[in-house]
């Protein structure tokens, strides 16, 4: 697969042979970015119709149960089950399933994806309608990333007699300051936009990693089979100065499940990335996602919709009773959180 993008060349050549512990700065990058395109609804609003037209499924195998975070009027389902994919769908285009992949063992977490997967497409298929999958992970890059993608692949083959064109990399998480500019993905920490290998995600004792550069992440989790210079991006120049078209143009070279890199910094990026990339696959592409929780949003063209509040939750009187909260992370931010709330807990 060949992508050429629109370059900053003092950008590009900045970074030029740099070592991964010298990565530009963050202003450095930003910096020399095209302005973002608005975000007025015109382009979930493109997407929208877009999938209508098309009647268009989004199946979201979801590792952990906090992917649907960034949606709204979603089905989440948590088993997998046909009928209960089949009764998703009856009620929304777009399912979450919480295959809950990441607290098994890699052979357990093929297995489950690729059941998943076989069930999803199978009910589309019944419906008569095309599904887009969606394999969402940790937006810091933890997870079976390589196993799972290839599951999903395989689950294609054998559903459909042939894998996707292109997987596409997607792990901006917006709502958490999670964002990714010449290729580099960064975590918000404090004041700073931190490279996601020096963060404490990166220290993950069961997903860990080391690479901010996602070229060199996938690289790095291929074992080496993939070279970074096999892997294709679609820059931020791409997106905001060549929309939706220049998108769907470099994802139209897509083969054998290249791995394509997406920068974003805002949903005008994704959204422009999905309209791309709606209009790739009406042209006869593929593609399978390996996301963050933002780019579902996108891709389905949902709008933005704020936190339920209490009175939304419980209209009227305040319901009596208990609740249960229940916790579980590799990282100490979950264990600071935690603190966070309980000093924030008020007793009636």
């Amino acid at each position: 697969m060949v992508i050429v993008p629109f370059v900053d060349r003092s950008l590009r050549e900045g970074r030029a042979g740099l070592p991964r512990d010298r990565l530009p700065a963050a202003s450095e990058v930003f910096a020399g970015l095209p302005r973002a395109l608005p975000d007025d609804g015109g382009l979930r609003e493109s997407v929208r119709a877009m999938r209508a037209a098309d009647g268009l499924l989004l199946g979201a195998l979801d590792d952990d149960p906090t992917g649907s975070q960034a949606v709204h009027g979603a089905q989440v389902v948590t088993v997998p089950e046909e009928d209960a994919y089949q009764a998703a769908f009856a009620a929304a285009p777009v399912c979450f399933v919480l295959a809950n992949t990441r607290s098994l063992a890699e052979p357990a977490a093929v297995q489950r994806t690729m059941q998943a997967a076989g069930g999803l497409i199978a009910v589309a298929g019944r419906r008569g309608a095309r599904i887009q999958l969606v394999s969402r992970s940790d937006s810091t890059l933890r997870g079976h990333v390589m196993a799972e993608v290839a599951a999903l692949q395989a689950a294609r083959q054998q559903a459909l007699g042939s894998g996707f064109d292109g997987v596409l990399l997607v792990p901006a998480f917006l709502e958490a300051g999670r964002l990714t500019a010449a290729d580099i993905h960064r975590a918000r920490t404090g004041g700073d936009l931190i490279p996601v290998g020096q963060t404490e995600f990166a220290n993950d004792p069961a997903f860990g990693y080391t690479a901010s550069d996602l070229k060199d992440f996938i690289s790095q989790k291929s074992g080496g089979t993939i070279d970074r210079g096999e892997v294709a991006s679609i820059s931020l120049a791409d997106i905001r100065l060549g929309g939706p078209s220049r998108v769907r143009d470099l994802l139209a070279g897509a083969q054998n499940g290249a791995w394509v890199i997406v920068n974003a910094t805002e949903y005008s990026d994704l959204e422009t990335v999905a309209c791309g990339v709606l209009l790739a696959e009406r042209a006869g592409r593929s593609f399978l996602f390996r996301t963050g929780p933002s780019f579902v949003r996108a891709l389905a063209g949902l709008a933005p919709m704020a936190p339920l509040r209490g009175q939304q939750i419980w209209p009227g009187a305040r319901r009596g009773g208990h609740g249960l909260i229940v916790v579980g992370s590799h990282v100490s931010q979950t264990s600071r959180q935690v603190a966070a709330l309980r000093a924030r807990r008020v007793t009636h």
